[in-house]
């Protein structure tokens, strides 16, 4: 059940993400809940690490070639990365 509720929060906030995209193509995140921790900009590939403000769980999103998707960052035992102060890695 967990593991929908994750896919779930994940469509909604690809989806929350998506709509954010300004007319230039850079991407601005305007929200109070979320906020970007990191970005890197690949070739045309935007990847993010976002972060959620009120769980502190981070996810990674990445968007181009008119593709998005988002997942939770997982820890090596499988447990969901939470954020520390000054930590990028979570």
């Amino acid at each position: 059940m967990k593991r929908w509720i994750t896919l779930l929060v994940a469509m909604i906030m690809a989806a929350f993400l998506c709509a954010c995209e300004s007319q230039t193509g850079d991407n601005i995140f305007v929200s109070e809940r979320f906020e970007v921790v990191s970005r890197d900009n690949i070739a045309t590939l935007d990847e993010y690490i976002i972060r959620d403000t009120e769980t502190d769980v981070l996810y990674f999103y990445i968007s181009g070639f008119y593709r998005a998707g988002i997942t939770p960052l997982y820890n090596a035992d499988g447990s969901v990365m939470v954020y520390r102060q000054g930590d990028t890695n979570g």
